[in-house]
């Protein structure tokens, strides 16, 4: 039996490229996966992305594109807004507490890994012989890069092995006729920079407004763990104070863009 190669496909900058060199078979990974986090989760710039470029680019293609989600044990799919929104007392994106720390970020594992791992495993991926699943790191973020913590899958980074920078990715897309990709991840991650916010303020108000309803219902679900006992503080901003407070002009502010990821929802 072959060995199961799939790569991870998250609808950003550096998958897009892959999916491209993959096409050419300049990289051998004839399956790619979008571990979808939920439609009402994943950004929708992305999503759309997908539909209108991603899969008719793919349709007379030798590369075949799967989508997963997360299920619960009746099968059904949870999205992760809908368990953010739920009445479960689990917080599993990384809001930033009051000390300035980003909390446990539960969302990659469950809504990203683990989904892409059952695929592998589905495949005939297994610890005598693990699959490979390919990772959207390039060069200039290859302290990103780390080893599979699934006993039947092993990491590869074929844009790192090419020597491959983000703006190489860009022009390897334009080059194949696409437009570049935005930036992948899920619409409310905390992991924003500041100005992101404020343009969704601008620009996509009810967007916004969910994003502090979000915020509201899991500072309520941190109150309710620890007893009613007070308010501690959840943020969805680095600023530590409510998103819509979060938004108010402040050119001079500078935040780094983003956290270190596992490369599977910003690529």
């Amino acid at each position: 039996m072959d060995q199961v190669k799939i790569f991870s496909f998250g609808g950003g900058v550096q998958s897009v490229a892959a999916l491209v060199l993959a096409v050419k078979r300049e990289i051998d990974f004839p399956v790619f996966a979008f571990a979808n986090t939920g439609n009402d989760s994943e950004s929708p710039e992305t999503l759309e992305y997908l539909e209108k470029w991603v899969k008719p680019y793919l349709s007379d293609k030798n590369v075949k594109l799967l989508t997963t989600e997360k299920r619960n044990r009746a099968g059904e799919t949870v999205t992760l807004y809908e368990h953010l929104m739920g009445n479960n007392r689990s917080i599993s994106i990384p809001v930033y507490l009051p000390s300035g720390a980003p909390g446990t970020r539960k969302c990659t594992v469950d809504w990203k890994i683990k989904p892409i791992a059952k695929v592998t495993r589905s495949l005939g991926a297994s610890k005598k012989t693990p699959g490979v699943i390919g990772i959207g790191i390039s060069k200039d973020e290859v302290q990103r890069a780390k080893d599979s913590q699934i006993s039947h899958q092993i990491n590869e980074f074929p844009l790192l092995k090419l020597n491959l920078t983000r703006s190489d990715c860009g022009g390897i897309i334009r080059d194949a006729g696409l437009p570049v990709p935005p930036k992948s991840s899920c619409w409310f991650c905390p992991y924003k920079k500041l100005k992101e916010w404020q343009e969704m303020a601008t620009h996509n108000p009810t967007m916004f407004e969910k994003a502090a309803e979000l915020e509201a219902k899991l500072e309520a679900k941190l109150e309710a763990k620890r007893g009613g006992l007070g308010k501690d503080g959840v943020y969805l901003t680095r600023r530590l104070v409510p998103l819509k407070e979060a938004v108010l002009p402040c050119d001079q502010l500078k935040l780094p863009l983003y956290e270190e990821c596992s490369g599977y929802c910003w690529t």
